[in-house]
């Protein structure tokens, strides 16, 4: 009787160390909350990130380049407002497909349809995919064929904190009459925020003093951001309105510095009456102060 125990406790020990070995490995997926940039096989600077819980994106911008009938190449991307969700499955693995939407290149309009799909790996630092895009018009049709990537997750080697040419946090810059504070994303080459203060002198003899808040620039290969704008705005206390052009230049360099140029050129009026005229136009620069390592 215990020959028969101690034998099938050893036959039961040994299946279980069976199933052990042969249990598969845990399922892939990517991390909860992260975000994860890179380029697709085109070339162009692309990202997505994942929702807090990990059940699918939360944000993601897809860019390719397609070849028209026409024989130009035309870029074609996908936002994800207004889009369906996306769910990642117990794999890590998702895949989308758009509407067909009314737009077009100029005057030329028609039909743009992308659909995109991936998989992340096992630690979930990186995730690759697929990404088709097209375009129907009377006038030419085009069409990307499908357009490998490949995504890092931030802060890893693929895409790091900190490279030669920009950090990833807040820079803080000033010159004469003007300050600035700005917040970047290295690895996705963004300017998240930027706040410009500044005082421009006037014709009178007087200033004016504001400022201006830019938001989500692309930040060029060379680490260059060019910004236009126009503004209108009102000074209550002194009973005036100001309508001011302006531009925002700015440099990332040598991992940690950047340098830039503020223009203005505004006019106040009361009662549509005008006042004043002010401009300015000033270089600044600064350095990175904090951020993740």
């Amino acid at each position: 009787m215990k020959g028969r125990v101690r034998v099938g406790g050893f036959a039961f020990a040994t299946w279980l160390a069976v199933c052990l070995l042969a249990a598969p490995a845990a399922s892939a997926g990517p991390r909860p909350g992260e975000r994860y940039d890179g380029r697709s096989g085109t070339g162009q600077r692309i990202f997505l990130s994942v929702r807090p819980d990990g059940s699918r994106l939360h944000r993601y911008t897809l860019v390719v380049l397609t070849r028209c009938s026409d024989g130009r190449r035309r870029q074609q991307g996908l936002l994800h407002p207004g889009e369906r969700p996306v769910r990642i499955d117990a794999a890590g693995s998702f895949s989308h497909r758009s509407p067909a939407y009314r737009g077009g290149y100029g005057r030329v309009r028609g039909r743009l349809r992308f659909s995109f799909s991936g998989t992340f790996d096992g630690p979930g630092d990186t995730v690759s995919g697929e990404i088709r895009a097209n375009f129907r018009s009377r006038r030419f049709d085009c069409s990307s064929g499908p357009v490998p990537f490949t995504l890092h997750r931030d802060g890893t080697a693929g895409a790091p904190w900190r490279d030669a040419l920009m950090a990833t946090g807040i820079y803080s810059a000033r010159g004469p009459g003007v300050r600035a504070q700005l917040r970047t994303l290295a690895p996705g080459r963004e300017l998240l925020r930027a706040a410009i203060r500044y005082r421009a002198r006037c014709r009178s003899g007087g200033s004016l003093g504001s400022g201006r808040i830019f938001l989500n620039y692309a930040i060029g290969e060379r680490g260059r951001v060019d910004a236009p704008g126009r503004a209108a705005f009102r000074i209550p206390q002194d009973r005036v309105s100001v309508r001011a052009r302006f531009r925002l230049t700015l440099r990332f360099s040598a991992g940690t510095q950047v340098s830039g140029v503020w223009r203005l050129r505004a006019t106040v009026r009361r009662g549509g009456r005008v006042l004043d005229r002010c401009s300015m136009r000033r270089s600044f620069a600064g350095s990175f102060q904090s951020g993740p390592a």
